[in-house]
Formats: structure tokens, C-alpha cells, sequence
């Protein structure tokens, strides 16, 4: 329905925003700077102690540098939405000076994209915090069952 309705108005009409609309945008995108700037920081710093763990671990012998894999999985994953909000960022201050109607579109694509991302991350985090809980939940019975 929301592709129905954006598609019968794309071509008759715009959407227009005034200085203060992108104002707010232009503030915004400082943040969004800011925080995918703090976020490749994070997974950075991550990914060094990530390193010297596996060098650690190397030392305890294959298996405890494979345990640290599914970390370096993870590390790669986040660092999909934290570059689609620094896109966000980089795409919206040049649509703004520029004052580029189709780069203010690839901006908020970005937006979306992130949006998106991190939903369907939570998604899946709910779903293996019930697998979880259902599993603990199931263990918990049957330890009582022995008593």
C-alpha cells in the first residue's frame, strides 16, 4: 500500500522542505557523523583486542582462537549499519550545500538502510534470547525432574 501511495504521487508532486526543515537535517547529520565515527572506533578497538585474544589464545591451542570466530562475525556485521549512518551523513551534508533534490533521496536511502538493519538485527537478537529462555526454561525442567 505505502509503494502504491508513493508511486501514484511521485511524478505530480514534491515534497519541498524550508530552512529550517534542513536545519534540522544538517543537525542531525552531525550526529549520525558522530556516532558512525564513534561506532568504527568501537569496532576497532574490538577488533585489536579481538587480535591480541587470538594470539592469546593460540597459546591454549586451535580451539580457543576458533571459539573467538563467531566475535569477529559479529564485529563484521555491525559494521553494516554503522557505514550505511555515515553515508547517511556524508550523502546529506552534500545534498544540503549542494542543494541536490536526488542526493537528498541516496541520503535518506542510507537512512532507511540503516533503520532497516538494525530492526531486523533486534529481530533476530529477540528471537535467540526466547530460544534462549526456552532452552534454559526446558534445562530447568528437567534438572527438577531428576529431583
Amino acid at each position: 500500500m505505502t509503494e502504491d501511495l508513493l508511486n501514484q504521487n511521485h511524478e505530480t508532486e514534491a515534497i519541498m522542505l524550508d530552512q529550517r526543515a534542513l536545519a534540522n537535517i544538517y543537525e542531525a547529520r552531525k550526529w549520525t557523523l558522530f556516532l558512525s565515527v564513534m561506532g568504527f572506533i568501537g569496532v576497532g578497538i574490538f577488533f585489536f583486542v579481538f587480535l591480541a585474544m587470538m594470539f592469546g589464545a593460540s597459546f591454549l591451542g586451535g580451539l580457543g582462537a576458533l571459539a573467538l570466530i563467531p566475535g569477529l562475525l559479529l564485529m563484521a556485521v555491525y559494521v553494516i549499519p554503522i557505514y550505511y549512518l555515515y553515508q547517511f551523513s556524508v550523502v546529506s551534508k552534500s545534498a544540503i550545500l549542494t542543494k541536490q533534490s536526488h542526493l537528498m533521496a541516496g541520503a535518506f536511502n542510507y537512512l532507511k538502510r540503516h533503520y532497516r538493519f538494525m530492526g531486523i538485527l533486534l529481530i533476530i537478537a529477540i528471537v535467540l534470547n526466547l530460544v534462549v529462555l526456552l532452552g534454559q526454561l526446558a534445562f530447568l525442567g528437567s534438572f527438577l525432574m531428576v529431583l
